[in-house]
């Protein structure tokens, strides 16, 4: 209801301003905007749901990575020490 009253009052003031041509030609062009504008925002969505899951496979691979490393390591100390005794 607010937005509906917004439109109507620039409406009436670009009116004055301009021509009554010039403002429907200016709010026509704003609402057929709109859609594009939706558009892009779902294509944009889907885009960046790609590269979470990206990086989520990423970010998992390294961990299984970094976590191999340390059990190798302390693998190797452990039959160090336990070699010595």
């Amino acid at each position: 209801m607010i937005m509906f009253m917004q439109i109507v009052v620039l409406m009436a003031l670009l009116s004055r301003m301009l021509t009554w041509q010039s403002a429907m030609t200016g709010l026509g062009v704003t609402l057929s905007v709109i859609p594009l504008s939706i558009i892009v925002g779902r294509w944009q969505t889907r885009i960046r749901l790609r590269v979470v899951q990206r990086t989520d496979a990423r970010v998992k691979l390294t961990g299984e990575v970094l976590s191999g490393t340390h059990e190798s390591v302390f693998h190797v100390s452990y039959t160090d020490k336990c070699s010595k005794v």
